[in-house]
Protein backbone atom coordinates (compact mmCIF):
# COMPACT_ATOMS: atom_id res chain seq x y z
CA UNK A 1 0.00 0.00 0.00
CA UNK A 2 1.26 3.12 -0.81
CA UNK A 3 1.85 5.39 1.95
CA UNK A 4 2.87 9.47 1.84
CA UNK A 5 4.13 11.57 4.76
CA UNK A 6 1.61 14.59 4.78
CA UNK A 7 4.22 17.21 3.92
CA UNK A 8 5.18 15.02 0.42
CA UNK A 9 8.63 14.86 1.16
CA UNK A 10 8.24 11.15 1.10
CA UNK A 11 7.03 8.26 -0.24
CA UNK A 12 7.20 4.30 0.42
CA UNK A 13 5.57 1.25 -0.24
CA UNK A 14 3.95 -0.86 2.61
CA UNK A 15 4.20 -4.32 2.37
CA UNK A 16 2.88 -6.80 4.79
CA UNK A 17 2.62 -10.73 4.51
CA UNK A 18 0.83 -13.70 5.61
CA UNK A 19 1.42 -17.42 5.37
CA UNK A 20 -2.47 -18.01 6.90
CA UNK A 21 -3.45 -18.68 3.18
CA UNK A 22 -6.04 -21.82 2.88
CA UNK A 23 -8.34 -23.23 0.39
CA UNK A 24 -9.42 -25.32 -2.22
CA UNK A 25 -8.10 -25.89 -6.00
CA UNK A 26 -10.59 -27.33 -8.47
CA UNK A 27 -10.52 -27.67 -11.80
CA UNK A 28 -13.94 -28.36 -12.64
CA UNK A 29 -15.94 -26.76 -10.02
CA UNK A 30 -15.51 -24.08 -7.62
CA UNK A 31 -12.23 -22.99 -6.08
CA UNK A 32 -12.13 -21.10 -3.14
CA UNK A 33 -8.84 -19.19 -1.31
CA UNK A 34 -8.98 -17.64 1.94
CA UNK A 35 -6.42 -15.03 4.42
CA UNK A 36 -7.17 -14.08 7.72
CA UNK A 37 -5.97 -10.38 7.26
CA UNK A 38 -5.30 -10.05 10.85
CA UNK A 39 -1.74 -12.16 11.00
CA UNK A 40 -0.15 -9.29 7.98
CA UNK A 41 3.26 -9.08 8.84
CA UNK A 42 5.16 -5.91 8.00
CA UNK A 43 8.81 -3.95 8.60
CA UNK A 44 7.12 -1.17 10.96
CA UNK A 45 4.90 -3.04 14.18
CA UNK A 46 2.59 0.20 14.22
CA UNK A 47 1.56 -0.17 10.70
CA UNK A 48 0.70 -4.26 11.54
CA UNK A 49 -1.43 -3.14 14.56
CA UNK A 50 -3.04 -0.68 12.54
CA UNK A 51 -4.10 -3.12 9.42
CA UNK A 52 -4.86 -5.94 12.47
CA UNK A 53 -7.25 -2.91 13.58
CA UNK A 54 -8.78 -2.40 10.43
CA UNK A 55 -10.20 -5.85 9.96
CA UNK A 56 -10.21 -7.41 13.73
CA UNK A 57 -14.33 -7.76 13.23
CA UNK A 58 -14.42 -9.41 10.10
CA UNK A 59 -10.49 -10.86 9.13
CA UNK A 60 -10.85 -13.25 6.80
CA UNK A 61 -10.69 -12.33 2.77
CA UNK A 62 -12.22 -14.76 0.60
CA UNK A 63 -11.47 -15.28 -3.64
CA UNK A 64 -13.90 -17.57 -4.97
CA UNK A 65 -13.96 -18.63 -8.65
CA UNK A 66 -14.98 -21.36 -11.60
CA UNK A 67 -12.69 -20.19 -14.04
CA UNK A 68 -9.65 -21.97 -12.90
CA UNK A 69 -8.80 -24.72 -15.47
CA UNK A 70 -5.65 -25.70 -17.55
CA UNK A 71 -4.82 -24.99 -20.93
CA UNK A 72 -5.73 -27.74 -23.88
CA UNK A 73 -2.14 -28.09 -24.47
CA UNK A 74 0.33 -27.64 -21.89
CA UNK A 75 4.27 -28.46 -21.02
CA UNK A 76 5.31 -29.69 -17.96
CA UNK A 77 7.03 -26.98 -15.99
CA UNK A 78 6.06 -24.42 -18.75
CA UNK A 79 4.39 -21.05 -17.43
CA UNK A 80 0.97 -20.04 -18.02
CA UNK A 81 -0.12 -16.41 -18.09
CA UNK A 82 -4.17 -16.02 -17.80
CA UNK A 83 -6.15 -13.91 -15.81
CA UNK A 84 -8.92 -15.47 -13.65
CA UNK A 85 -12.09 -13.79 -12.93
CA UNK A 86 -14.17 -14.38 -9.25
CA UNK A 87 -15.67 -12.85 -6.45
CA UNK A 88 -13.64 -10.66 -3.82
CA UNK A 89 -15.06 -10.47 -0.41
CA UNK A 90 -13.40 -8.40 2.11
CA UNK A 91 -15.00 -7.02 5.07
CA UNK A 92 -18.31 -8.57 4.27
CA UNK A 93 -18.37 -6.72 0.92
CA UNK A 94 -17.79 -8.76 -2.21
CA UNK A 95 -16.61 -7.32 -5.79
CA UNK A 96 -15.70 -9.11 -8.74
CA UNK A 97 -12.19 -8.60 -9.83
CA UNK A 98 -9.79 -10.08 -12.26
CA UNK A 99 -6.47 -11.47 -11.46
CA UNK A 100 -3.46 -11.79 -13.33
CA UNK A 101 -2.06 -14.99 -12.70
CA UNK A 102 1.28 -17.02 -13.93
CA UNK A 103 0.68 -21.02 -13.17
CA UNK A 104 3.66 -23.29 -13.20
CA UNK A 105 2.76 -27.41 -13.15
CA UNK A 106 5.53 -29.77 -12.20
CA UNK A 107 4.82 -33.20 -11.13
CA UNK A 108 1.48 -32.88 -9.36
CA UNK A 109 2.58 -29.69 -7.67
CA UNK A 110 0.80 -26.12 -8.98
CA UNK A 111 3.17 -23.02 -8.02
CA UNK A 112 0.86 -20.29 -8.58
CA UNK A 113 1.72 -16.33 -8.34
CA UNK A 114 -1.10 -13.83 -9.00
CA UNK A 115 -1.03 -9.84 -8.45
CA UNK A 116 -4.20 -7.47 -8.60
CA UNK A 117 -4.76 -3.85 -8.12
CA UNK A 118 -7.78 -3.03 -5.69
CA UNK A 119 -9.52 0.61 -4.15
CA UNK A 120 -10.02 -0.23 -0.49
CA UNK A 121 -13.03 2.24 -0.46
CA UNK A 122 -14.76 -0.32 -2.75
CA UNK A 123 -14.56 -2.70 0.45
CA UNK A 124 -15.48 -0.07 2.92
CA UNK A 125 -12.25 0.19 4.26
CA UNK A 126 -11.09 3.68 4.94
CA UNK A 127 -7.09 4.14 4.75
CA UNK A 128 -5.56 4.59 7.61
CA UNK A 129 -3.56 7.57 8.85
CA UNK A 130 -0.80 6.68 11.15
CA UNK A 131 0.16 8.79 13.66
CA UNK A 132 -1.35 11.84 11.83
CA UNK A 133 1.97 12.09 9.87
CA UNK A 134 1.57 9.04 7.52
CA UNK A 135 -1.30 8.94 4.57
CA UNK A 136 -2.12 5.44 3.51
CA UNK A 137 -3.30 5.83 -0.30
CA UNK A 138 -6.80 4.19 -1.54
CA UNK A 139 -4.82 1.73 -3.69
CA UNK A 140 -3.27 -1.25 -3.03
CA UNK A 141 -1.94 -4.41 -5.04
CA UNK A 142 -2.39 -7.57 -3.69
CA UNK A 143 0.00 -10.49 -4.16
CA UNK A 144 -0.76 -13.76 -3.70
CA UNK A 145 2.25 -16.92 -4.03
CA UNK A 146 1.32 -20.56 -3.25
CA UNK A 147 1.76 -24.37 -4.08
CA UNK A 148 -0.80 -26.90 -4.13
CA UNK A 149 -0.72 -30.86 -4.49
CA UNK A 150 -3.10 -33.42 -5.76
Amino acid sequence: MPETFVDGSIEAVGVGRSERLSGTLDLTGTSEISVDLTTFVSDQSRRDRRVNGLFAADPIATFRTSELTLPATYTEGEVYATDITGELTVNSVTRTVTWSVEARLTGNQLDVTGELDIVLTDFEVQPPSIGGFVVVEDEARLEVLFSATG
